[in-house]
């Protein structure tokens, strides 16, 4: 840590730009990325602050300050200035790569190289990472047989958790709404949320064998 701490602000700004740019616009996406990958995309983002660093410093106090000469004190100004902008245009940037650049690329690249691959590790990373969905049910199976359903999940939008949480390592959090025994028997919840608060049950990937999600296009009309 002494040793990044050692290092010229600028290369910090770099870094620390770069890593937030990579924190955004891989968020739930990182568990498969490599030290070298992880390294490459934050040095990729951090080079938009990078620019930013390099623009000579006379360019900010005679065309933007207007002054006759730069002062120690507007030179610190024009410095804040830099970090600033390089901060809020990698941050920018990284939300636009998450929301739309990013699907756009992997679209053309997919045709151009015959390929289906998302660069994602697992098929339930690739739907629970999937933007442009919204889910209306949700069914948990469990491999004792029980099954746990959430409906309608539009219901629970605004509970703690959204309406539910669909973790990366494959387990599940849901608001109960019913639960189909072995024996076929079918229970109906009806308090979920009471003067004592939300029921989120969490369910771990061991004791999960099949999940179920009914989603629609988000431009769809409900």
């Amino acid at each position: 840590m002494k040793d990044v701490i050692d290092l010229p602000w600028q290369t910090q700004v770099v870094f620390v730009s770069g890593y937030l740019g990579y924190a955004i616009a891989y968020a739930g996406r990182r568990a498969a990325h490599s030290n070298l990958d992880a390294a490459a995309i934050i040095l990729t983002f951090g080079a938009i602050a990078l620019g930013f660093l390099a623009i000579p410093s006379d360019f900010f106090w005679k065309t933007l300050f207007k002054a006759k000469k730069e002062t120690q004190q507007l030179s610190l100004l024009i410095d804040f200035a830099k970090v600033g902008l390089g901060l809020s245009t990698t941050i920018i940037a990284s939300v636009f790569w998450r929301r739309k650049l990013r699907v756009a690329i992997n679209k053309r690249l997919s045709k151009w190289a015959d390929h289906n691959e998302d660069g994602l590790s697992t098929g339930w990373s690739s739907i629970i990472q999937e933007p442009k969905m919204n889910f209306s049910t949700l069914v948990v199976t469990k491999k004792n047989g029980e099954i746990y359903e959430s409906y309608p999940l539009g219901r629970f939008e605004n509970w703690p958790n959204g309406a539910c949480v669909l973790g990366t390592d494959g387990s599940v959090g849901l608001y109960v709404t019913s639960i189909t025994a072995i024996d076929g028997s079918v229970t109906h919840l009806s308090k979920t949320e009471d003067s004592d608060g939300f029921l989120m049950t969490f369910i771990p990937k061991e004791e999960i064998s099949e999940v179920d999600l009914r989603r629609k296009l988000k431009t769809q009309n409900n």
